[in-house]
């Protein structure tokens, strides 16, 4: 029965899967990021529409106070979207240059396959891990502006219906 690397073999087996899996988790982490640049940018685009119209609704002075109030959380949406798009920090992907593979940082070209690998996969780790930082400050920011977004309607509705109110308009 077929039972894989075993003894001595073993550390190089996983060290060639850790590699291998560090590929996948970065290019995993690489499609994240589109995606989420991908909603920040629609979201964007749907608040500056919003915040053209609500401009519109306050220069011909129809409801104007609830539009500047509606309003000033688009603006608040689009700014986190705009931040999140600015400030993104995603690491890298999988691969490295071929000089980083020809020469270590000492100039070393007599390191073993063994040193080389482990040193990939110890900088792919460290990529990962900044990576999950940077993705989850981005999805941090798109949870503001969706809130933000999200608020928008409906407290420029509640400061519609408490002016009408105030007024005595029902």
């Amino acid at each position: 029965m077929e039972v894989g690397a075993t003894g001595g073999d073993l550390p190089y087996w996983r060290l060639k899967e850790a590699v291998r899996h560090a590929e996948l988790r970065l290019g995993g982490q690489a499609q994240t990021a589109q995606a989420l640049e991908g909603r920040a940018t629609a979201l964007l685009g749907w608040n500056v529409t919003g915040l053209l119209l609500l401009g519109a609704a306050v220069a011909n002075g129809t409801h104007r106070v609830p539009a500047v109030i509606a309003a000033a959380l688009l603006a608040g949406a689009a700014g986190c979207c705009v931040s999140a798009l600015v400030t993104r920090n995603f690491e890298g992907v999988a691969g490295y240059a071929p000089y980083d593979l020809l020469y270590d940082a000492a100039g070393d070209t007599k390191a073993s396959e063994y040193e080389v690998l482990a040193s990939i996969a110890k900088g792919y780790q460290k990529t990962i891990e900044s990576n999950v930082d940077a993705i989850g400050r981005f999805k941090q920011a798109l949870t503001r502006a969706m809130f933000l977004m999200s608020l928008s309607p409906a407290c420029g509705l509640l400061a519609l219906f408490s002016h009408r109110i105030a007024r005595g308009v029902a």
